[in-house]
């Protein structure tokens, strides 16, 4: 890009969503960046993720070979100059902003809404992170936010985009493209005995919701959804879907065989285009669980689950009674599958 100012960027990340990424932002501290420069052992790093459609900035500072820290500010200034306070990122008493220490191995993080101007002021390098000590009360250690180079933006499902950024300024326009895979997609929540839990991961066409009633815990646990790309083993078929359920404990230890009081839902969307465009019709579709490094068909009605596919609201539901890895798609013949499908067709809506 011909060199120029007031960068404005625009984001197509290849799934409809043209929000802004988040991008990072950075203050090295020392106390050779004070006006005028100190002496000190302290050192520090604040890190800074922007996000422009909220203009919210969220930071975790970090701090060295420093003592009694009473303040942290963003300030307004370019670097070689003293400017004012802004923004409160740390007080002690916790009222201006987060509080209790600062210090070697003990960071603080918050998160602030800066306005119009103060976005802008951004962009320019014009702003700088100083950190206050009883020692040192004008600052003992400070840093220019600048721009890192990278930003960051999450996906809601698992694929292939091409992903796009035109970055334009009063000179010139720069456009940049690349090709993202996405190969899992995770979300978790807790589950309950006295009210069980539900969790979902994706949106749309692409969700999955499973959902644990009353009761079918015995303790709390924490229940993990991973939508990946592909199974880990080898499917003599076609996949639509492939999701792994796992149970963690209070200390976020996995639990190998959770111990269930009864059966739990889960529940995968899907759209007719995904079928057409894999060539799979909604009577062959078929649920596995990996058991033993095999894929073993669910079939309908079994003491292992009961598989139901609804073409009407573009639904498979699995009724299954423990953690591990599913997948939704279909086999071969002869291949990827120990039972005879048996296929259930509902015709009416479930929800």
């Amino acid at each position: 890009m011909s060199t120029g100012s007031n960068v404005t960027y625009t984001w197509d990340f290849g799934d409809g969503n043209n929000s802004p990424a988040t991008t990072g932002y950075q203050a090295v501290l020392s106390g050779d960046n004070e006006v005028p420069p100190i002496t000190t052992e302290a050192s520090g790093l604040t890190t800074f993720d922007y996000d422009p459609a909220t203009r919210e900035l969220s930071y975790v500072i970090n701090v060295e070979n420093i003592d009694n820290v009473v303040a942290a500010h963003i300030h307004r200034g370019f670097a070689g100059t003293n400017g004012p306070v802004i923004y409160w990122l740390f007080d002690p008493s916790g009222v201006q902003a987060p509080g209790g220490t600062l210090a070697p191995g003990s960071p603080i993080s918050g998160t602030i809404t800066i306005d119009e101007a103060t976005a802008a002021t951004l962009q320019t390098d014009g702003l700088y992170v100083n950190v206050h000590s009883t020692d040192f009360p004008m600052g003992e250690v400070r840093g220019q936010i600048f721009a890192t180079g990278q930003a960051s933006y999450t996906y809601e499902d698992v694929g292939t985009y091409t992903a796009m950024v035109t970055a334009t300024n009063n000179v010139s326009t720069v456009v940049a493209t690349t090709t993202v895979e996405i190969v899992a997609s995770i979300g978790s929540g807790l589950v309950t005995p006295e009210n069980g839990g539900a969790i979902s991961i994706g949106e749309g066409d692409a969700a999955i919701i499973v959902i644990f009633p009353p009761g079918v815990v015995a303790e709390p646990v924490t229940i993990s959804l991973t939508r990946e790309l592909s199974p880990s083993v080898a499917f003599d078929g076609t996949v639509l879907r492939v999701l792994i359920i796992t149970a963690l404990d209070s200390e976020g230890n996995v639990i190998d065989n959770l111990e269930l009081n009864g059966d739990y839902t889960i529940r995968f969307r899907y759209s007719d285009a995904q079928l057409s465009d894999l060539d799979l019709t909604e009577a062959n579709l078929q649920a596995f669980v990996l058991q033993d490094g095999t894929y073993v068909e669910i079939p309908p009605a079994t003491a292992l689950a009961t598989t139901a596919v609804d073409p009407s609201a573009n639904l498979v539901t699995v009724l299954a009674d423990r953690s591990g890895e599913f997948l939704v798609g279909t086999a071969q013949a002869g291949g990827g599958a120990t039972t005879v499908y048996l296929p259930i067709v509902i015709r009416g809506t479930t929800e």
